[in-house]
């Protein structure tokens, strides 16, 4: 049990800081213009979305010791596919 709680502490850790980095590109896309400004603005509302899948899935931690193999493996999935979304939008944000 202290191994899940310790887990998902890391992971909220984690989840705060991709929401500040999401923040700084949210900064970013402000500064485009036209037909950039509203593929970024996308983009950014995606990895919001994100970021809000991975809290509900933190809060799925809560579950059962049964279950808590399959919640990690979505918490670790969907933290691997934010981690990765913020990488490319950094690099095309410039």
């Amino acid at each position: 049990m202290e191994e899940k709680v310790t887990y998902v502490e890391k992971v909220k850790v984690q989840v705060q800081e991709c929401n500040s980095e999401v923040d700084r590109l949210a900064k970013r896309s402000s500064r485009a213009s036209g037909e950039a400004k509203k593929v970024q603005e996308e983009e950014v509302a995606d990895l919001r979305n994100k970021c809000d899948a991975l809290t509900h899935r933190l809060e799925d931690a809560q579950w059962s010791e049964e279950a808590w193999d399959d919640v990690k493996r979505g918490i670790q999935s969907g933290l691997a596919s934010l981690k990765s979304g913020i990488e490319k939008a950094k690099s095309r944000f410039g």
